[in-house]
């Protein structure tokens, strides 16, 4: 795999870990959802959701650049 595509990869990975972490921390704060939490609690779900997401197209993208530059 060349240096751009690990790159690519390495850095969609840190921004995962993070979003899962900040997402993981705002479920912690709130505990359970009540009526006035429930925005920031639906909010923090999808936020911890998107990683997987991003990983699957950061795995396209960098098999693109890898491909690309040979």
């Amino acid at each position: 795999m060349r240096e751009e595509a690990w790159g690519l990869l390495l850095g969609t990975l840190r921004l995962s870990c993070v979003m899962v972490f900040c997402a993981f921390v705002i479920m912690i704060e709130l505990g359970a959802p009540t009526i006035q939490t429930l925005p920031i609690w639906r909010g923090a779900e999808v936020y911890a959701s998107f990683p997987a997401a991003l990983l699957l197209c950061a795995t396209l993208a960098s098999a693109f650049v890898d491909e690309h530059l040979r």
